[in-house]
This record gives structure tokens, C-alpha cells and sequence, in this order.
């Protein structure tokens, strides 16, 4: 099952004081480091986007990536660089706009606020999601770190029609599939970064 890749980076960062997807982790922007990581998590079939809020940070973000792309990492020109179509509504915007940017099927979705992926957790979850009619795969609770399929589109433009921005409201209007993380490796990839308390104990984490 051929699966592609969300990373939503298109947030204010208002609690962080500065935009999160450009902190620095080990030498290298988190967005840099989570397009690698999911990158190798969908493998060279699937289609990847940066869901980037607005057309300027789409730019931005691409001349971020350009300037420090590693190695073995797919080119600038293969990632989608999106905009939300519903312009300052918040994350169930990034991820409607990159789930109508990429073909139909199931979508891993990554947040830039959440750097780090568990490789098991993302193997069970695809298994919950092969041979199922489940909209959206995900850990009890967690909205991201997840599998959404591209049908979700069209609820989720019904839904910020409707002023309705909670990703945990919206899941509660779809067919789900629930995954446990298991152990302590699985269970960090919920770890995240909104405040700059939070980034530190991320940093004390890689050290």
C-alpha cells in the first residue's frame, strides 16, 4: 500500500515566540530533519507536502530546506510546498490543503511541533489501515502522528465551512481506527513543542 507523507508546519508558534518548524535540533531545522524522517517512513513512492500555511512561508521554508538539504533526502522540486485554501484557520486547514495536494489514498501526517516519529507505531498503524474503511488511523487521544485518507478532504472543508477548527471535534466525525502506543520509544512521539520549556526538554532528549 503506497502511502504518502503530511508535515504541518504552518502554524503562529505564538506560545514558542518563533516559528518552531525553523528551531534547531542536532545542527538542523525540525522541518528539515521531519522531511528526511517521514520521507524514509513513506518510502520514494509516496508523495510528500509541507502543509506551510501561507504562500510566503511556503517560500521561505523551501529556500530553509535548499539551503541545508541533506544528502539521500528527495529534492526540493518533489515536496509539495502548500498553502491552506482556508487562509488563518489552524492545522485542520494544513491538513485538508495537503490531503486535496496529493493523490488519493492514505496520508502519514506529522506535526513540525512534534519531532519525534515512531518507525513500530507507524508500521502498526498502516497495518490497521490495510484492508480498512477507516477515514483515519491514530493514537487514543492524538490527532497527529497519523494516517488520514484523502476522502477526509471533503468533511474537513465542510467542517471549517462551518467555523469548526478541533482536530479531535473533526475525528469524531469519521470512521476511525485506533492504535495503543506501546513502550517508551512509541509514546515519545506524542512529546511536543509549543512552549520553549518544551523545546528544551526536546533538546535534553537528543543529548
Amino acid at each position: 500500500m503506497n502511502v504518502n507523507g503530511i508535515i504541518l508546519a504552518g502554524g503562529h508558534s505564538s506560545r514558542m515566540g518563533r516559528d518552531k518548524a525553523l528551531l534547531e535540533l542536532a545542527g538542523r531545522p525540525v522541518l528539515v530533519r521531519l522531511i528526511e524522517r517521514v520521507g524514509h517512513l513513506i518510502g520514494n513512492e509516496g508523495c510528500l507536502a509541507v502543509a506551510c500555511g501561507s504562500l510566503e512561508r511556503a517560500e521561505r521554508y523551501k529556500r530553509v530546506f535548499l539551503e541545508v538539504q541533506p544528502p539521500g533526502v528527495r529534492s526540493a522540486e518533489d515536496i509539495l510546498w502548500v498553502p491552506d485554501r482556508y487562509a488563518g484557520e489552524g492545522p485542520l486547514a494544513g491538513l485538508h490543503a495537503a490531503l486535496c495536494a496529493l493523490p488519493e489514498g492514505y496520508a502519514f501526517t506529522a506535526a513540525c511541533d512534534m519531532p519525534f516519529l515512531s518507525a513500530s507505531l507507524y508500521g502498526r498503524q498502516l497495518a490497521a489501515a490495510a484492508g480498512s474503511v477507516a477515514d483515519a488511523v491514530h493514537a487514543p487521544g492524538q490527532p497527529l502522528h497519523a494516517l488520514y485518507h484523502s476522502r477526509v478532504s471533503i468533511k474537513l472543508a465542510e467542517l471549517l465551512e462551518r467555523d469548526e477548527r478541533r482536530f479531535m471535534a473533526a475525528l469524531r466525525q469519521l470512521r476511525t481506527e485506533m492504535v495503543e502506543p506501546c513502550g517508551e520509544q512509541e509514546h515519545r512521539a506524542f512529546m511536543n513543542m509549543n512552549t520553549p520549556g518544551d523545546y528544551e526538554r526536546v533538546i535534553s532528549e537528543l543529548m
